[in-house]
């Protein structure tokens, strides 16, 4: 490996299992006569360095060479650096008295949204999970009377998530007076 370049070489040699020396014939694999003999694969993982932005791109391409003959390049591999969390938001509104319907969204210009965790606290209570999923809306079915405050966190595909503290980004308040008076949720 030359770190500066970044280069990385290696190089297989056949060796007769019988004498320890090269072989009598040349190659390091069989004829490919009968699938898949005379094929062959290499693979390696490189960690890349620490602190990369947001967005560096990352390339590598082989160049296989058989015994003396021309390299053959391989296609240019590229992997981009998603460094950055996804910014969500979300809005509450009441429908018929007691039906909450949760929007939300958010921006991620690397991998994309893949996960919305939403909370929810009931008449300033304990913040709880609410079931989440990647739709972008979610009607839960609340109690007349009660106040209800909401906040979500964006996760995006490579894993990064969105960090807030635990305050309502969404609230609504209940009618005291309603024909719907059974609680629980439902996922659009």
């Amino acid at each position: 490996l030359d770190t500066a370049t970044g280069i990385l070489h290696w190089q297989f040699t056949s060796i007769d299992p019988q004498t320890g020396d090269l072989p009598d014939y040349f190659g390091f694999l069989p004829p490919n006569v009968d699938y898949p003999s005379g094929e062959g694969s290499v693979s390696y993982t490189v960690k890349p360095v620490k602190n990369l932005v947001d967005g560096t791109q990352l390339l590598s391409r082989a160049a296989i060479i058989f015994d003396s003959n021309e390299p053959i390049a391989t296609n240019t591999w590229k992997n981009i650096i998603d460094a950055d969390n996804p910014r969500g938001h979300i809005s509450a509104k009441i429908y018929e008295d007691t039906l909450i319907v949760l929007e939300y969204g958010s921006t991620d210009a690397g991998s994309g949204v893949d996960y919305y965790h939403l909370y929810m606290s009931e008449d300033n209570g304990a913040w709880v999970p609410v079931p989440g999923g990647n739709a972008d809306s979610v009607l839960l079915l609340g109690e007349a009377g009660k106040t209800y405050r909401f906040y979500m966190e964006a996760q995006d595909k490579t894993g990064n998530r969105e960090k807030k503290n635990a305050v309502g980004e969404a609230m609504v308040s209940l009618p005291k007076e309603t024909n719907n008076t059974q609680p629980g949720s439902m996922m659009l």
